[in-house]
């Protein structure tokens, strides 16, 4: 007969994957106690128009230490500093990179999920942003 495979513990896990423990603040619900929180970073990629906000917000309702990160104004800024030549702010490499810095600064910094809204056509880009998120162990 086979062993059962047990369920990983956190301390089973290479150290980049196991949550970390953190102090929260006191919060009326909590009270004032550690928890875990996994560093974790939630892109909702759909068709445009598809409720990706709807759904972040959804989330982030029922997850309010969540942060929300639209990667859209990341563009937005970069549209107004240089040209975009074909119109879509994805195609600028700069874009990507600050992107993907961007949510994993925000993950290390506040040690917070993040929830991102954002289409990704062009599965390059995509393995790109990704990738380096990769790269970074979040």
């Amino acid at each position: 007969m086979a062993a059962e495979a047990r369920p990983a513990r956190a301390r089973d896990l290479p150290p980049r994957y196991r949550p970390r423990l953190v102090r929260t603040r006191r919060c009326p619900s909590e009270g004032r106690r550690p928890r875990y929180v996994d560093p974790v970073i939630i892109w909702v990629n759909g068709a445009f128009g598809s409720g990706k906000t709807t759904l972040v917000d959804e989330l982030h309702r029922r997850r309010p230490d969540a942060l929300v990160y639209d990667p859209e104004q990341t563009g937005f800024v970069l549209r107004n500093i240089v040209e975009v030549p074909t119109g879509d702010f994805q195609d600028l490499p700069l874009w990507r990179s600050q992107v993907a810095g961007m949510a994993v600064d925000l993950v290390r910094a506040y040690g917070r999920p993040v929830l991102a809204p954002m289409t990704l056509v062009d599965p390059g880009y995509a393995e790109e942003i990704f990738g380096a998120v990769e790269a970074a162990g979040v």
